[in-house]
């Protein structure tokens, strides 16, 4: 489906106007460009975005080249010719939002953690992981199960509109299909935001405990999905936190996500009431909160540069590993990172030669020479403002 950029935004704007806040109105969490192209990604050619995510920093990432940055420029970019795939980035935009929302929202119960320092060392990681874990289980209660499951696109925006949701692939009527199995299983309530963070942060599903993998696939494939989502985020999570507070961040010494603590199970009470205010049966059109916090994110390690968690786009060029190979240390993991990255530094091109198995021959062989001989060098970075983290998930 297309549609010229500016009858987009016009229907969006009117019945979405969350949208038009977080895109216009809203300052304090900006929309950030990164210098890399995900037409890399979108073609299939480098298998996971690399556009990047982090909310301690107060940023919302947006790369060049998207759907994304053709909405906000209409006047360069009249039309968009895959409406469903605009409207996927945008709300992956806005849930990013919600996480930085949720985070500026949950601090007053976590003081110490804007303090600075904070993230030195790790003696505040399991707080930290309590704001991370707790606002993907928000912004994604919000915006996926409570927001868009229950929004008409065909509607508001097209008959052939085929958007749907983000990172769930619920239907509605698979809330009647699981009560098969959980008579009690409810989405649109507010108890459903602690089933949530419950399934998120210890991989408690109640009310599915007893049904096997086999009838979970049959009737409720969904929630496999978030079973795995569950694990990944904890994971994921886990090995970032550790890196930004100087520790080891391969997996030997995971951070718990405790959701029980007095100050976790306040922060969510207060969440749960406020989020179905917002949420529950209406669309916001706004999301307020105090963002005058920063979190001190610690200056960048050289001696330990990792690809997961570092923005290249933003690297000097002596920083990058040597011409001829990669590090000796580098894991088959983050080369496949800096791989990734690297590449989608360039604008793609049918002239680079670059299929998806090409990319996999590149990273199983680490052949870091030969990617430097197929692209070259990328433009010396330009100035920044000296925060170089960024998490790639995968």
């Amino acid at each position: 489906m297309e549609m010229t950029t500016l009858e987009l935004r016009s229907r969006l704007y009117e019945h979405h106007p969350l949208v038009q806040f977080v895109f216009e109105q809203q300052q304090e969490a900006p929309l950030t460009r990164r210098e890399i192209d995900t037409t890399w990604h979108n073609k299939n050619i480098i298998p996971i975005p690399t556009t990047g995510f982090n909310p301690l920093a107060k940023k919302v990432f947006h790369g060049r080249n998207t759907y994304l940055e053709k909405f906000l420029n209409p006047d360069a970019h009249p039309l968009i010719d895959d409406v469903d795939s605009c409207l996927n980035e945008i709300f992956f935009a806005v849930h990013d939002f919600v996480h930085v929302w949720c985070i500026a929202r949950l601090l007053p119960y976590f003081p110490h953690c804007a303090q600075p320092g904070a993230l030195a060392g790790g003696t505040c990681n399991r707080d930290f992981a309590y704001l991370l874990m707790m606002s993907e289980v928000v912004a994604t209660v919000s915006i996926d199960f409570w927001y868009l499951l229950y929004a008409d696109f065909k509607q508001d925006i097209g008959s052939d509109c085929r958007f749907t949701t983000l990172t769930t692939i619920m239907k509605r009527p698979d809330i009647d299909k699981a009560r098969t199995i959980s008579p009690n299983f409810s989405v649109r309530s507010p108890e459903f935001l602690e089933w949530l963070a419950k399934a998120y942060f210890r991989s408690a599903f109640e009310g599915f405990e007893a049904a096997s993998d086999a009838s979970l696939n049959d009737i409720a494939p969904w929630l496999m999905r978030e079973k795995w989502l569950s694990a990944a985020q904890r994971r994921i999570g886990s090995n970032w936190l550790s890196y930004l507070s100087g520790l080891p961040c391969n997996g030997e010494q995971p951070i718990d996500f405790v959701l029980d603590t007095e100050r976790g199970a306040a922060a969510m009470q207060a969440m749960t009431a406020e989020l179905w205010d917002l949420f529950g049966s209406t669309r916001p059109d706004r999301l307020c909160a105090d963002m005058d916090w920063t979190i001190s994110l610690p200056p960048m390690d050289t001696s330990r540069v990792d690809f997961r968690y570092v923005d290249l786009a933003k690297l000097e060029h002596r920083f990058l590993p040597c011409a001829t190979s990669a590090p000796s240390d580098f894991s088959d993991n983050q080369f496949f990172y800096l791989a990734a990255q690297y590449i989608s530094l360039f604008d793609w091109s049918e002239t680079y030669g670059l299929s998806a198995e090409g990319f996999k021959e590149l990273v199983n062989t680490k052949n870091w020479a030969a990617i430097l001989d197929k692209f070259g060098l990328p433009p010396a970075p330009g100035t920044h403002d000296g925060n170089l983290h960024v998490l790639i998930p995968s």
